[in-house]
């Protein structure tokens, strides 16, 4: 980049001196020609290469202008670009950040649900938010290590829910809207970031669980 520079330099003096070279040239030319003089094929030549001479260095000066400009305006865009890649890369790190800070806060608001409808005896309802703070926590990489602590919560929920539960009036209705229910948070929770870490355990207890709910429903 130094060296570019450089030859950029001599290129401007030198251009900067032929241009005032061929200016005392021409200077000197009409200086010496007085009506007396006799201007003859050579003078008349002298002259010609005198414009051509200035010409030629206008025109190169020209061009080593444009291209110092040219290189100028391409830095200019080239560290734009750059801003804007440091600017996209920032958004996209503040989405992340976002999207788990989100994550954290239905994951704890679910599993504070849960827990109230565990310490009620409704474990109905608990399982379905314990398995929905588990499709939160399963993204977030603070939540990892203890997810297996979840699943064994939605086991005793499975232990010890029981048909009564769901009473009797409408309770055929009760059970499909609970299985409609934890089945599309069954399939959430597939897609998640570790679910792999609980995937044995978690899937031994949603089986149980299922079975469990619909034979209170073929009990009728």
């Amino acid at each position: 980049m130094k060296t570019e520079n450089c030859r950029l330099t001599w290129s401007f003096w030198l251009s900067i001196f032929a241009i005032v070279f061929s200016i005392i040239t021409i200077a000197l030319f009409f200086w010496k020609v007085t009506p007396c003089s006799n201007v003859d094929a050579l003078t008349f030549i002298g002259v010609i290469a005198a414009f051509i001479g200035l010409s030629v260095t206008l025109v190169i000066g020209f061009q080593i202008f444009s291209t110092i400009s040219m290189k100028d305006k391409l830095k200019e865009l080239n560290l734009l670009k750059n801003e804007m890649m440091n600017i996209n890369k920032e958004l996209v790190s503040t989405n992340h950040n976002l999207n788990m800070l989100e994550y954290e806060l239905k994951g704890t608001i679910s599993y504070s649900e849960g827990m109230i409808h565990y310490g009620q005896n409704e474990y109905r309802e608990a399982f379905e938010k314990i398995q929905s703070a588990i499709t939160y926590y399963s993204n977030l990489d603070s939540q990892k290590e203890i997810l297996d602590t979840y699943v064994r919560l939605l086991s005793v929920c499975t232990d010890k829910i029981s048909k009564e539960e769901f009473g009797s009036k409408n309770k055929n209705l009760m059970i499909d809207v609970l299985l409609a229910s934890i089945r599309h948070c069954n399939f959430k929770l597939k897609e998640t970031k570790y679910y792999f870490v609980i995937k044995k355990d978690y899937e031994d207890v949603y089986k149980r669980f299922e079975v469990k709910i619909l034979s209170y429903k073929d009990d009728d």
